[in-house]
């Protein structure tokens, strides 16, 4: 499971540059490009994976103590909240990146003399949104069939999708307007062709399928909310302040508090779900202080 992003990685770093240059960008472009991707964007990128593999390998015990007993109906509600554990935090990641991109590497990247790499980074940090939420779903899963005593189908089903996440970089990093986006269309290529198989597999095995409006459309309605509030909250807080680095912090605190309370008021997630986390009990004691 862990060595998901750098196997990506390394497909990327094999490929891109050459590709690049075989469709006319001198070496100087070529690296240029390929800095945006591996520089200012990957490290961004990978920062939600971490969160989302630790939910992935705390419940990874639970669902495999269930299935060694043939506890089914425990299996299935640990798949199910892992699952939705994963599209929580993914979803707000991927949409608050995509909505606050700019600040963020300004942010992260502040000396005057990066700004125009920043600036042209930022359409490339966007694109690469999606791969969170892809990856999200490709770890969880990973997770659930390494708990049912699966732990080969996964790194089968990565393998197939290594292959398309080749064809589909090479053929678009080949193609000029795309250039260094190719890279990650390729990649989400290979977590969705990853993350079919893996759904496949665990209906195959355990016959669990996913509540798609809690699971996805939840999570989704109050991501999309919380970006459109982080980034109106930018643009008025920078009008005030005419500080990124404040403006970006606070707007970043806002749109945590309201993706907190939407979750809470579509009940994507309960305070008995909250404390199955890790530090679970610590995050209900506080909302127990605003929330009864």
């Amino acid at each position: 499971g862990a060595s998901i992003m750098p196997l990506m990685s390394a497909i990327d770093s094999s490929m891109v540059m050459g590709r690049l240059q075989d469709t006319g960008w001198t070496y100087e472009q070529s690296k240029a490009l390929w800095g945006r991707l591996s520089g200012y964007c990957n490290p961004l990128i990978g920062m939600p994976q971490v969160f989302v593999q630790a939910i992935a390998m705390s419940l990874v015990p639970a669902i495999s103590a269930g299935f060694k007993v043939k506890d089914l109906a425990e299996v299935s509600d640990n798949m199910k909240f892992s699952m939705r554990s994963a599209m929580i935090i993914g979803f707000p990641c991927a949409v608050g990146i995509f909505s606050l991109a700019h600040p963020i590497l300004m942010l992260l990247y502040r000396s005057p003399d990066r700004a125009a790499e920043v600036a042209a980074a930022v359409p490339t940090l966007q694109f690469m949104c999606l791969t969170v939420i892809f990856m999200s779903t490709l770890q969880t899963l990973t997770g659930i069939l390494q708990g049912v005593d699966k732990q080969m189908v996964p790194v089968k089903n990565l393998a197939i999708g290594a292959v398309g996440k080749i064809l589909v970089t090479y053929i678009f990093v080949g193609i000029k307007a795309v250039n260094v986006n190719g890279a990650t269309l390729g990649t989400v290529t290979a977590y969705l062709i990853a993350t079919i198989l893996n759904m496949r597999d665990i209906k195959k095995y355990t016959g669990v399928t996913f509540d798609f409006n809690m699971t996805f459309v939840k999570p989704f309605i109050a991501s999309v909310i919380m970006g459109v509030c982080a980034f109106a909250s930018y643009k008025l807080l920078f009008l005030v302040t005419a500080s990124n680095d404040v403006s970006t912090i606070l707007a970043i605190a806002i749109a945590v508090a309201v993706y907190g309370v939407l979750i809470l008021g579509l009940k994507a997630l309960t305070k008995k779900e909250i404390a199955k986390l890790p530090k679970g009990d610590k995050l209900v004691g506080i909302l127990d202080k605003f929330i009864k």
